[in-house]
């Protein structure tokens, strides 16, 4: 090799004196040693790695464990606190229980009280404590060691005797001041039945003694009633037996043995009183607490023959007695029976009298009529003549008074020429007055009302009476001489007011339905006094008396009502069958303030329905006042407006809400279901928001009025229902 190869280089090594032989097999022995390390060093590690899969399978087996453990741990858990709410909801009851316990006993006025078996106190009622002077530090003490109010010497061995029998004791008792009680002595046992003590209460009976006494004192007082009077009355048992009766039924009904006590009603006096329909009424009163009222029999007796006898039976009350009054009306029967015959002939006779007394009133009425025709034709004479003739001549005489006046001068005016055209003037003003009442043009012209209006402002502005007046919108067509002797009649109380009842004010209230007017006036002023035991209507003025006596005579009704200090009120009512109603004329360039009807048949009938007599009577007067309604019945209930619309079937019916038996909603309902071509109409005092209105609404009502609303509201809101 060349000298630089690797001979040199192991020739290099030689040098150095290591044998390579020895270093490789060195080198070899350290790599064995090194292998036989990493061997063992591998087996330890497998061995170590076994050791630890073995430790892990134990941690995972150990972590099984705890994850089960934990899972038995939180059920356990649940558990606890399932059983904690549990006790605590037990515990709630418990004081629920205690407290309704505590409040029960507090609240009980029964005096009680709770020992245990040594008769120490363990609970007691606050009105124990003025029975036994207890206060709530003697609970523990034995009851028998304390003072009380009550006379009961024997409370400790009844006390023992219940604790050792277990039987109640009842005893009633009394206190120093007189009052009663009942005392009960009972175990107390708990829910498995074992006696843990006793229980005492002490009932107040003090008033249930009182009752006793008075229910025993009227039954005493009872049977010297029942013995004293002279009416004959037997008191009988349930099954019919004689218990006791008074000496008048002994008098007059009774056997001659007197031998009744005990025996069946049937068989006094051999059967006298085997009456079947006396016995089967009797048999009733005690188990279906019925009567026998007025029971009127013919029965024959041994001792009087046939006589006429009226039974009365009541049951006497909390007992099964029966008391029974016997009343022989024999003679009653008797006399009225001649009675009736007497007024059968009497009134025969009145009513003879009285075609007689109605001829002598239609002629006396015919008298009136004319009279009233001649009066009012001689005024219109009158008012003529004052008219015509002197009030011209008095005109012409004040203008040649004036005249004078004119050529005389203004600088110098006699006094007696000035006091002449004053006379004058006043002449002229007396005799306008004389003309405007002796004929007033605007009755004849206008009408009563515009008449009447007219009258109320002239007693104002001459004699300073107030007049406040209430009229119809609506003439009344009348005749004539109503309509003068109405007018006539209201004239003479104005001045009678004006002349005696001392006032300013009065009033005047005309209403008028479909066949009757009623006018009222009144005053608050001095009044008079009526005579009660006169048959005479002698009213203190004549005036008073005359319009009186002219109503009465064409049929009419004239009430007056008076006293001193306190006004007086004369009502007047005319029947006017068939009366009808004509609408005022209005002046031109007056809008009508009604709206138009549809096309359809007049007048719009209507049914008011309201319990208050005084609202179907307000509600009748203002319809009437239209003509185009026509009220065709009223009714008080739900119940009578379902007869009545059935009846009727009118177009509207105004139903109230609230009403006896049955109310607005009900009926309502029934009439919507029944007749719907009938508009019905809610009426309330309440809003038209209120839960009333929305049920009548709910269930058909067309419209809601209130009551308070104005006539002029209700008649357009009616008048607009029938456009719809």
């Amino acid at each position: 090799p060349p000298p630089d190869g690797p001979a040199n280089k192991v020739a290099g090594i030689y040098s150095d004196g290591l044998d390579p032989a020895k270093e490789l097999s060195k080198s070899k022995a350290q790599m064995q040693s090194m292998a036989e390390d990493h061997e063992a060093t591998l087996e330890r590690l497998q061995a170590y790695n076994e050791e630890l899969e073995s430790s892990n399978e134990e941690l995972r087996s150990t972590m099984e464990e705890l994850e089960t453990s934990k899972e038995e741990m939180q059920s356990i858990n649940e558990e606890l606190n399932s059983l904690n709410q549990e006790n605590t909801q037990k515990v709630e009851e418990l004081k629920q229980l205690s407290s309704d316990l505590n409040n029960l006993l507090r609240a009980t006025h029964i005096p009680t009280v709770f020992l245990d078996r040594d008769m120490r106190i363990m609970r007691f009622t606050p009105s124990m404590a003025e029975l036994f002077n207890l206060r709530s530090n003697d609970r523990g003490r034995s009851l028998t060691d304390l003072t009380t109010h009550l006379n009961y010497d024997d409370l400790g061995d009844d006390i023992r005797h219940v604790l050792n029998s277990h039987k109640e004791v009842e005893r009633e008792i009394n206190d120093v001041q007189g009052r009663h009680y009942i005392a009960r002595l009972q175990c107390y046992r708990t829910e498995e039945d074992r006696v843990e003590g006793m229980v005492i209460t002490f009932i107040d009976i003090s008033e249930r003694k009182k009752t006793e006494q008075l229910i025993s004192q009227a039954k005493n007082l009872a049977e010297k009633i029942i013995a004293t009077v002279y009416t004959p009355m037997l008191v009988l048992g349930s099954d019919l037996c004689v218990r006791s009766c008074n000496e008048a039924f002994m008098t007059y009904f009774g056997p001659d043995d007197h031998k009744i006590h005990g025996l069946p009603l049937h068989k006094i006096n051999h059967g006298e009183w085997n009456i079947p329909p006396l016995l089967e009424q009797l048999e009733h009163i005690i188990p279906d607490s019925a009567t026998v009222d007025d029971l009127e029999l013919e029965v024959s007796f041994t001792k009087f023959g046939l006589r006429t006898i009226l039974i009365n039976a009541r049951q006497i009350h909390n007992m099964d007695l029966i008391l029974v009054a016997v009343e022989d009306i024999t003679e009653r029967k008797q006399d009225r029976e001649a009675l009736e015959l007497s007024q059968h002939k009497l009134e025969q006779l009145v009513i003879d009298r009285t075609l007689e007394l109605n001829q002598k009133t239609e002629r006396l009425q015919g008298l009136v009529h004319e009279l009233s025709t001649a009066e009012q034709r001689e005024r219109k004479r009158m008012a003529s003549i004052l008219h015509d003739d002197l009030q011209q001549l008095l005109v012409a005489a004040k203008m040649q008074l004036e005249m004078t006046k004119l050529e005389i001068g203004k600088e110098v005016v006699p006094d007696h020429l000035q006091r002449a055209i004053s006379h004058v003037d006043e002449s002229l003003e007396t005799t306008y007055s004389l003309v405007r009442q002796s004929n007033p043009r605007i009755l004849y012209e206008q009408g009563l009302f515009p008449a009447i209006r007219s009258l109320c402002k002239g007693i104002l502005e001459r004699h300073d009476l107030t007049i406040h007046y209430r009229l119809p919108e609506e003439e009344i067509a009348v005749s004539n001489d109503i309509k003068i002797l109405l007018y006539e009649c209201l004239r003479e109380l104005f001045f009678n007011i004006v002349k005696h009842a001392m006032v300013r004010e009065a009033t005047l209230d005309f209403v008028h339905f479909p066949e009757r007017m009623v006018i009222t006036v009144s005053d608050e002023g001095a009044g008079f006094t009526l005579d009660p035991n006169s048959n005479k209507k002698n009213y203190s003025e004549f005036g008073l008396f005359s319009v009186c006596a002219r109503i009465e005579a064409i049929g009419g009704d004239c009430k007056v009502t008076s006293a001193p200090g306190k006004g007086t009120m004369i009502r007047i009512e005319l029947s006017l069958p068939k009366m009808e109603l004509k609408q005022i004329t209005r002046k031109k360039g007056t809008p009508a303030k009604k709206p138009k009807l549809n096309k359809r048949k007049m007048p719009i009938s209507i049914v008011i329905v309201d319990d208050h007599a005084l609202v179907r009577e307000g509600i009748s007067s203002i319809l009437d006042q239209e003509a185009k309604f026509k009220v065709v019945g009223e009714a008080i209930d739900g119940v009578d407006a379902i007869e009545t619309i059935g009846r009727i079937q009118p177009d509207i019916a105004l139903m109230d809400i609230n009403m006896p038996r049955m109310n607005g909603i009900q009926a309502t309902r029934e009439i919507r279901s029944k007749w719907p071509a009938v508009r019905v109409v809610a009426l309330s005092i309440q809003d038209s928001n209120s839960s009333e209105a929305e049920a009548m609404a709910a269930v058909g009502s067309v419209a809601f009025l209130r009551k308070s609303d104005d006539s002029a509201k209700m008649i357009s809101t009616l008048l607009g229902l029938m456009n719809r």
